[in-house]
C-alpha cells in the first residue's frame, strides 16, 4: 500500500478544483472539519484503514491552502494601495531632477541577484514619501535596476523607482506573469533607471541569509574573474544564469540539454554521488573505522550535508528545492535503515512542497522535475527487461573476452542510457505544452553532455572551495574547467546545428496529453495482459484520429479575421485567411 500517494493525489486535486468550486469559507471549513471528524468514527468502529477515508480530509485542505494564497485582502497601507498614477518625487535627497511618476521609498532587501547587465532585487517596503513626509507602508517588491547592486538582505535602502501593479499583455495562451508574483506575495513592481537612484543606507544587522548571499557573490566574483567560462560554471553553481549568452541559451534548448543549466535533481544526485564516492574510499582505507561505525550511513550523511550545502548555494531556487526534499527522503529511510519506496518518496516530497507553496503545482520546474523522476522509476525497469537479455538463456563462446564488455554495457552504458529515455518520455509533452518544442536530438546530446557537465560540476564546487583557503590553487583547478566547458559548448553546438535537432510543434491540449501518457503506460504494460492489448489499440485508434481530424478539418472561419497582440511597446497583428493561411 502506498497512503501518501493518495493522500497527495486528494490534495493536488483540491488544489485544481478550488477554481472550479466557489465555496464560501464558513461551508468549506464546516466540510473540512466533518471529513476530520469522521476519522475518529472509523477507528472506534474498529474498521479497517482505507486510503478512501483519509483522501476527503486532504482534498478540502487543498482547496484551503490555495484559497488562502490566492484571496488576498491588501491593507490599506500596503504599497500596491499607495501607487500613483503620476506625480513628483517631493522633497527627495537622492537627486536634484524629480521625474514625473517616481516615488521615494524606504525599504529592507530580502533578496538580490544579478542578471546580466540588469539587477532584481525583491524588497520589503517600510515607508513612502508624501508631501515631505514619510508615511509607514507595507508589502513586498520586485525592484528592477537597469545596472549591477550588490544588495545583502537585510540592508536598509532608499529608492527612488517607477512603481506600478504587475500586469500581462492580455494575449491568449500567455505566461500568466501577474499570477505567479500575486501567488509569491508580490503586488507591486518597480523600475529604478539608474544606481544612482538605489542607495544603501544601512543594515539591520548580518544574518544567515546575509551571509549566504555574501558567500554566493565572493564564488560570483572568484569565477567571473578567473574563469572564461563563468556564465555557464555561475550557472552550474550557485543557480546564476545572469551570465549565459542568448546564442547560448538557445543551443540548449534546441538540443533539450537546458536543464543541465537548471540546478535541479541531475546536480543533486552528482554532488550527493560524489561526496558519497569520497566518504567511502576514505572509510574503507582503516580497518577499525570499518569496524567502530556503520560506513555506509556515514557516507550517506556526508552525502546529505554536501547536498543541503550546495542547495543553499544555489540559493534553494525551486527546482533544487524538489531534488533536495527527494534526497533527503531517501538518505533519511536509508540512515533510519527502512526501505523506502520510491512513489512513496516521491508522494512525499511533492507533499512537503505544495503543504508550503501550494502555488508550486502551477511551476514548470515542478511538473518537469516530478515527471522525470516519476518516469525514471517507472520505465527504466520496464526498459531493462526489454533490452537486457539472460546470459542462461543464450550460449557465449566467448565468455571470457565479452565478460568486461557486457558489464560496461549492462552496468554503465545501458542504464544512462534507459534513464536518459525515461526522462525525455516523461517530460516530452510538457515540454511541448509550455515551450512548443521537442528536441529530436536530446537523447544523444544529454548521453554526451552530461557527464562532461558532471566532470564540470565536480571541479568547480572544489575550485570554489579552495578559493576561501588558497586562490592560487582553486584558480589552477579552473584551467581543466575551462577545457571541459569548451568541449560542452561544441558538443551542444554541433547538436543544435544539425537539422530537425529540434522541432515546433503545437501547443497540445490536456485531453492529448493525457492520451500520451496512457498510451506509453498501456505499450509498456503490453505482454501483462490481453486488455492492454485491446486499451493500446484504442487508444492509438483515437490518437491517429484525433491527428486526421486535425490535419484534414476546415478552416474554421470563413472570412478574414486580424487579431491584435500586444508586444509591450507596440502593437502585432496575426491576419487568417479563410483559406487558411496566415
Amino acid at each position: 500500500m502506498r497512503p501518501l500517494v493518495y493522500i497527495l493525489f486528494a490534495y493536488v486535486a483540491g488544489i485544481l478544483s478550488a477554481s472550479l468550486f466557489a465555496l464560501a469559507p464558513a461551508l468549506l471549513y464546516l466540510l473540512f472539519s466533518i471529513s476530520v471528524l469522521i476519522l475518529p468514527v472509523f477507528y472506534l468502529l474498529k474498521r479497517p484503514f482505507k486510503p478512501a477515508i483519509i483522501m476527503p480530509c486532504f482534498f478540502f485542505l487543498g482547496i484551503i491552502a490555495i484559497n488562502a494564497r490566492t484571496n488576498i485582502e491588501l491593507p490599506p497601507d500596503h504599497i500596491a494601495n499607495l501607487i500613483r498614477a503620476s506625480g513628483s518625487v517631493e522633497d527627495s535627497s537622492l537627486v536634484r531632477l524629480k521625474p514625473d511618476g517616481y516615488e521615494d521609498i524606504k525599504c529592507v532587501v530580502l533578496t538580490s541577484e544579478i542578471i546580466g547587465t540588469r539587477s532584481r532585487v525583491l524588497v520589503d517596503v517600510k515607508q513612502i514619501s508624501r508631501n515631505g513626509r514619510w508615511k509607514d507602508a507595507t508589502g513586498k517588491t520586485l525592484i528592477t535596476v537597469n545596472g549591477k547592486i550588490e544588495a545583502l538582505p537585510n540592508d536598509t535602502v532608499r529608492i527612488l523607482a517607477r512603481l506600478y501593479k504587475p500586469e500581462n499583455f492580455g494575449n491568449p495562451g500567455e505566461y500568466d506573469y501577474k499570477s505567479h508574483l500575486n501567488m509569491s506575495g508580490i503586488f507591486a513592481v518597480g523600475y529604478v533607471k539608474s544606481p544612482s537612484y538605489f542607495i544603501i543606507t544601512g543594515s539591520n544587522g548580518r544574518s544567515i541569509t546575509s551571509f549566504i548571499a555574501q558567500t554566493r557573490s565572493t564564488v560570483r566574483r572568484f569565477l567571473t574573474d578567473n574563469s572564461k567560462e563563468h556564465g555557464v560554471l555561475n550557472a552550474l553553481v550557485i543557480a546564476d544564469k545572469g551570465g549565459l549568452s542568448r546564442k547560448t541559451r538557445a543551443a540548449f534548448a534546441a538540443t533539450g540539454t537546458s536543464h543541465i543549466l537548471s540546478i535541479s535533481g541531475l546536480h543533486i544526485a552528482i554532488v550527493g554521488g560524489f561526496f558519497y564516492a569520497v566518504a567511502m574510499f576514505f572509510l574503507k582505507r582503516a580497518e577499525y573505522t570499518l569496524l567502530a561505525v556503520n560506513a555506509k550511513k556515514v557516507a550517506v550523511g556526508a552525502a546529505l550535508i554536501s547536498i543541503l550545502i550546495y542547495a543553499t548555494m544555489a540559493d534553494f531556487p525551486y527546482a533544487t528545492q524538489r531534488a533536495a526534499g527527494m534526497a533527503l527522503v531517501i538518505a533519511l529511510s536509508l540512515l533510519m535503515a527502512r526501505g523506502h519506496d520510491i512513489y512513496n518518496s516521491l508522494a512525499f516530497a511533492a507533499l512537503a512542497i505544495l503543504a508550503w507553496t501550494p502555488t508550486a503545482l502551477r511551476e514548470i520546474s515542478f511538473q518537469l522535475t516530478f515527471a522525470a523522476v516519476l518516469a525514471i522509476a517507472y520505465l527504466v525497469p520496464r526498459l531493462t527487461e526489454i533490452f537486457v537479455q539472460k546470459d542462461a538463456d543464450k550460449e557465449l563462446k566467448n565468455l571470457k573476452e565479452r565478460s568486461a564488455m557486457d558489464r560496461f554495457y549492462k552496468n554503465r552504458l545501458l542504464p544512462a542510457i534507459l534513464v536518459t529515455l525515461s526522462s525525455s518520455i516523461g517530460v516530452s509533452p510538457i515540454l511541448a505544452y509550455h515551450f512548443h518544442r521537442v528536441a529530436l536530438t536530446g537523447l544523444l546530446a544529454n548521453l554526451i553532455a552530461i557527464p562532461i557537465s558532471a566532470c564540470i560540476l565536480v571541479l568547480t564546487l572544489l575550485s570554489s572551495a579552495l578559493s576561501f583557503l588558497y586562490e592560487p590553487i582553486a584558480v589552477i583547478l579552473l584551467y581543466p574547467t575551462d577545457l571541459l566547458t569548451m568541449g560542452l559548448s561544441v558538443v551542444i553546438s554541433f547538436f543544435a546545428s544539425l537539422p530537425f535537432s529540434s522541432v515546433w510543434v503545437s501547443t497540445p491540449t490536456l485531453t492529448e496529453l493525457s492520451l500520451f501518457y496512457m498510451i506509453c503506460y498501456v505499450a509498456f504494460n503490453f505482454n501483462r495482459g490481453r486488455y492492454y492489448r485491446y486499451a493500446l489499440i484504442l487508444l492509438i485508434t483515437i490518437a491517429v484520429t484525433d491527428v486526421i481530424y486535425l490535419t484534414a478539418r476546415p478552416a474554421a472561419h470563413a472570412r478574414l479575421i486580424v487579431d491584435y497582440l500586444s508586444v509591450g511597446q507596440g502593437e502585432s497583428e496575426l491576419i487568417r485567411f479563410p483559406n487558411g493561411q496566415t
